[in-house]
C-alpha cells in the first residue's frame, strides 16, 4: 500500500519517525530521519504486508506522535 505524508501547513515540518509494528508488516522506500518536509510538499512510502501463513494480522502505523491501526488477512 502506497501512503503519502503531506505537509498541508504554511511552514516546514519535521518528520521524526515512521514505524509499523505487527507480524507480516514492513516499511519500504522510507526516508532517513529526521526529514524536513517543506510546506505544501509530501513524502511517499509503502507499507508491505507479507504474512507468514493463513490468518488475521494486526499492528500499528506510527508517524511522529500519531498512531493508526493496521490489519490484514491471508
Amino acid at each position: 500500500l502506497r501512503l503519502r505524508i503531506r505537509n498541508a501547513g504554511g511552514k516546514p515540518e519535521l518528520l521524526r519517525n515512521v514505524v509499523v509494528t505487527g507480524t507480516g508488516f514492513s516499511l519500504e522506500n522510507i526516508v532517513s530521519f529526521p526529514y524536513p518536509i517543506p510546506a505544501g510538499l509530501n513524502v511517499d512510502f509503502r507499507v508491505r504486508f507479507r504474512p507468514h501463513g493463513a490468518g488475521s494480522y494486526s499492528g500499528t502505523l506510527s508517524v511522529n506522535d500519531k498512531n493508526w491501526f493496521v490489519s490484514g488477512r491471508s
